[in-house]
């Protein structure tokens, strides 16, 4: 992908996003509806997918949606059931359970890379993430609005909901496609992947792509959640109390250092203008990553680099065969 291109793309979203949705709103820990989490993944064992709840929306069966209630209930009920997107291939070798960034609004996004995967025989399934899409509270502004806000009991609350909504997503594509899965996540779905992959060992392997490393700290580097950090100075909150609630699922604080590299992938955009690209580096190196891949592209349109679904597609054999 061309440089300048590449930059106009993510620069151009993410002037969008800031201008006509983050600027619209405010929000505050102060009166939420959540409290601080507590035993953060103690439970995680107790949450098990059970076939019984599963709803199988559409009649198409190129495309269906898949629903099931969420572990991890809360007060708003358009975010307390599960939903997945299922593309099912016609020979397939195996699963890609993709978990989709912070915001997105638009799985459109997501169809090169999906379909080319899905002519190289796997099934794709795609979570939804809390507050994302169908999980939209009907008082949200937009996609992802109460996923990650100056709310940072709900916020905490919505990153952990989506690790165990992973966990819960693995044993639904397991009973539907019983094949080796290949969790592949994107930005803050990279994130979340990698949370859940280092707390179960019932999966292939993991694909990360442009992946949130500094998980605690997004807040007070992103130039794009600015009105999130003014929401919570305004609250009474400085950087090292709001960066404490998430330190437990920040890749570079909690993860021990008996990460199974050797399964696990990372594929980083040079021309990122979302995340700083020397956190990449940072987290290869500190984890010994060997299965590394960079593109000359942007945040988003590597989503859209041919490159990508071939080398996802060499290593899952790679790990499989």
């Amino acid at each position: 992908m061309n440089e300048s291109s590449s930059k106009f793309v993510d620069q151009f979203a993410l002037d969008k996003l800031l201008n006509e949705k983050l600027s619209k709103v405010t929000h505050s820990p102060n009166g939420s509806l959540f409290r601080e989490e507590e035993n953060f993944f103690a439970p995680l064992e107790a949450a098990e997918f059970d076939p019984k709840t599963l709803i199988i929306m559409g009649d198409d069966h190129s495309h269906q949606i898949l629903k099931v209630p969420s572990p991890n209930q809360g007060p708003y009920p358009e975010n307390n059931s599960v939903y997945l997107h299922f593309y099912p291939a016609a020979k397939a070798c195996g699963n890609i359970l993709l978990v989709h960034g912070l915001f997105d609004d638009n799985l459109i996004n997501y169809n090169f890379l999906t379909q080319l995967l899905k002519e190289a025989g796997f099934n794709i399934f795609i979570l939804i993430l809390p507050y994302h899409y169908e999980r939209r509270p009907e008082t949200s502004l937009f996609s992802g609005e109460y996923f990650w806000s100056a709310d940072l009991y709900r916020s905490q609350h919505a990153a952990k909901q989506a690790v165990f909504d992973l966990k819960i997503s693995v044993g639904l594509v397991s009973y539907l496609a019983p094949l080796p899965t290949l969790i592949t996540g994107f930005s803050m779905g990279g994130c979340i992947s990698l949370r859940y992959f280092t707390l179960e060992n019932k999966v292939a392997g993991l694909f990360l792509i442009n992946p949130v490393t500094r998980l605690s700290q997004l807040i007070w580097e992103s130039p794009l959640l600015h009105t999130v950090q003014k929401d919570l100075e305004t609250a009474g909150f400085d950087p090292e109390r709001a960066q404490s609630y998430f330190q437990i699922l920040d890749p570079m604080i909690s993860i021990g250092p008996d990460l199974p590299s050797d399964r696990i992938a990372l594929g980083y955009s040079i021309y990122d203008q979302v995340i700083q690209g020397w956190t990449y580096q940072e987290f290869i190196d500190r984890y010994g990553l060997k299965n590394t891949l960079s593109y000359h592209a942007g945040h988003l349109n590597v989503l859209r680099v041919p490159k990508l679904p071939i080398d996802i597609t060499q290593f899952f054999h790679s790990i499989v065969d």
